[in-house]
């Protein structure tokens, strides 16, 4: 009898998953910041944008569907002028998440009324054992800088680790928890 028992357990133990899946939301449509907006348009070359600024804050709103995915942009343009576009359509972006099990990818808009439209593909299937970040850019890194003039990175770490939401901890997405190594180079 105690040979079957365990027969079982290793059979059902095989079948445990090495793998985080989730299904989300595929579509999102939130208010684009108008004075980050005014800030990328003074730096605009041509069709990019030098000011990473629009990043943080298309990021922050693909985060609001799905938090468990570290994105990452392929390619973006912007429209020269506000005002002549025949589509609407003033910001166009393509990212990926960078996990290397998954395959979420992303399509946002900025239309002229300053709303951000973002569909995404594929279903979130991230390795248990795999952990990611996204760089710590724009205003994020300001705000990081100035609380760290102050504050041990070391510490600060542990209590962005507690922080963490229980979906991204599992997922292994540390995007709101930069290492101690990255702290220790913002400060």
């Amino acid at each position: 009898m105690s040979v079957s028992t365990r027969e079982k357990s290793a059979e059902n133990a095989a079948v445990v998953s090495t793998n985080y899946t989730k299904h989300f939301k595929k579509e999102l449509n939130v208010p684009f910041n108008i004075s980050v907006w005014k800030e990328c348009r003074k730096s605009q070359k041509g069709r990019v944008f030098t000011n990473v600024s629009w990043r943080y804050e298309v990021i922050q709103g693909l985060k609001t569907v799905n938090a468990v995915c570290s994105f990452a942009f392929k390619r973006h343009a912007a429209s020269l002028r506000d005002d002549n576009t025949l589509s609407g359509v003033i910001l166009r972006c393509e990212g990926y998440c960078i996990f290397s099990n998954c395959n979420v990818t992303f399509v946002c808009q900025i239309d002229a009324n300053l709303q951000l439209h973002a569909r995404f593909q594929g279903d979130v299937c991230h390795s248990l054992t795999e952990k990611a970040s996204r760089y710590v850019q724009g205003p994020a890194r300001n705000e990081l800088k100035k609380l760290l003039k102050h504050k041990n990175p070391r510490l600060h770490h542990l209590e962005m680790l507690q922080n963490v939401d229980q979906d991204a901890r599992e997922s292994g997405c540390r995007d709101s928890c930069p290492s101690k190594g990255v702290l220790k180079q913002i400060r």
